[in-house]
């Protein structure tokens, strides 16, 4: 897989990009055969939602990461989609 450091937004270690991209592999490999999924990684005191998206026009499969945060005054936890980080783009066969 093609892999370029691309930050639009969430800043991300270097420890903690290889950690995603590494995951994130094992991810396709295991749910190829998907359109779009989503996976959830905890690194440390970080959580990440990691999607990966298949565009059948354009023959691309990407992925990327996008933090997740605890709600305030809630116990729940919400994806900020507003800011990500791009992991890698792989061509499909």
């Amino acid at each position: 897989m093609m892999s370029r450091e691309i930050f639009d937004g969430v800043k991300l270690s270097k420890d903690e990009y290889n950690e995603i991209n590494e995951f994130s592999e094992k991810c396709f490999q295991e749910d190829h055969d998907e359109d779009d999924t989503w996976h959830e990684i905890e690194i440390k005191n970080r959580t990440f939602d990691i999607n990966i998206y298949s565009d059948d026009l354009d023959n691309v499969t990407t992925c990327y990461a996008y933090e997740v945060f605890k709600c305030k005054d809630s116990e729940y936890y919400e994806t900020d989609t507003s800011k990500s980080a791009f992991i890698w783009e792989t061509h499909n066969e």
